[in-house]
């Protein structure tokens, strides 16, 4: 079996950031997804060669409908000042705008775009691609993740306002989590 686009397409963000750090590991980096909630810009943390110190960060947009501008790598690399990383990397399922590929080539960020990772993905050995599938299409892949509390969130529809019957993704864990998200047309097919 390959990796297609559909497959990637289909994918919540959660498991894109997972599917991400696990390709990670397989080039040989120390690769350590975030924690729920709060991230500050930062999805997985790399170290190579076991260093203590994270030698990159990596931001993950499982976007492919949405192109990611250069505002988007401006604060990646706000990021890396800040947290004082050498290496930044964004990967994205989508594409990026013209003027975010000329503001990347003056950093050290490296841009992934969702072709070039299936190619990558793709030509791996056949144990590495078979495992990488497993990992990414264990379970519910698809239904988005609460990022404030890590459930699977549900369909819920508007029931009042400006919005009335619009569906929306709700956490789970609603009242004691608020999160929501739009839902992007592919979610309901």
């Amino acid at each position: 079996m390959k990796f297609t686009e559909e497959i990637l397409n289909d994918l919540e963000w959660k498991r894109f950031e997972t599917l991400c750090s696990e390709f990670l590991k397989i080039m040989g980096f120390n690769a350590k997804e975030t924690k729920f909630g709060p991230d500050g810009g930062v999805d997985i943390i790399v170290h190579k060669d076991n260093n203590k110190e994270p030698s990159g960060v990596v931001q993950c947009k499982a976007w492919h409908t949405i192109t990611v501008g250069e505002r988007h790598i401006r604060d990646l690399l706000g990021v890396m000042a800040k947290g004082n990383y050498r290496q930044g990397m964004f990967m994205t399922t989508g594409d990026y705008t013209k003027s975010a590929r000329e503001f990347a080539k003056g950093t050290k960020i490296t841009l992934v775009t969702g072709k070039m990772l299936l190619e990558k993905i793709n030509d791996l050995d056949k144990s590495y691609l078979d495992n990488l599938l497993k990992v990414t299409l264990e379970g519910d892949y698809k239904t988005p993740t609460c990022p404030t509390c890590g459930t699977k969130m549900k369909i819920r529809i508007t029931k009042k306002g400006k919005n009335e019957g619009n569906n929306f993704w709700g956490c789970s864990n609603y009242p004691r989590c608020r999160h929501k998200f739009f839902i992007r047309a592919h979610d309901t097919e």
